[in-house]
């Protein structure tokens, strides 16, 4: 068990590749279960506890959804459990992560102030860092080059967030 953990370490990091996870339904629960768990617990006071659950879902939905069906139009569908249980496993690690920051700025936005440069510069980073991962899946998954994953990994971004716009208005 602390293998696949330590798999799902390696592709937050940046160093692993999703072809190295267990490509069984096994897997993608457990990476799907971690990464429902960790965005519950890093959002959880932010939202109500309907809305932050509907986050949660909806988050997973859309990139299993975008992952399946570019799987499908390249025609290489075998992929994805194992891209999808490297995106969710990797996903739960930047979950974790990203804790401490986002109550770093919840203490700003209660204090009526900005939050810190500190603040700002890692949630930049974080933003930077899970671009890198989305893409680093997309990359091997689909067998492209680093331009053209990134730009996917931009897009699937841009996507998200205003279906989230869409969802969440606040």
């Amino acid at each position: 068990m602390l293998w696949i953990f330590g798999q799902f370490l390696k592709i937050a990091l940046l160093t692993g590749k999703p072809y190295e996870v267990p490509g069984d339904p096994a897997t993608l629960r457990l990476a799907v279960l971690c990464s429902f768990v960790t965005h519950v617990i890093a959002i959880w006071g932010i939202y109500t506890p309907s809305a932050v659950i509907i986050q949660a879902v909806l988050d997973l939905v859309m990139s299993g959804a975008a992952l399946y069906i570019g799987l499908s139009v390249v025609g290489k569908v075998e992929r994805f459990v194992q891209s999808y249980a490297a995106l969710c496993g990797a996903s739960a690690i930047l979950n974790l992560a990203f804790i401490p920051v986002i109550y770093a700025s919840l203490d700003a936005q209660v204090a009526n102030s900005e939050p810190s440069a500190f603040v700002s510069f890692a949630t930049f980073f974080f933003l930077v860092w899970s671009i890198s991962i989305v893409a680093r899946v997309v990359r091997f998954s689909f067998e492209t080059n680093i331009p053209v994953s990134i730009l996917v990994s931009l897009g699937y971004l841009m996507m998200a967030r205003l279906v989230y716009s869409f969802v969440f208005p606040f």
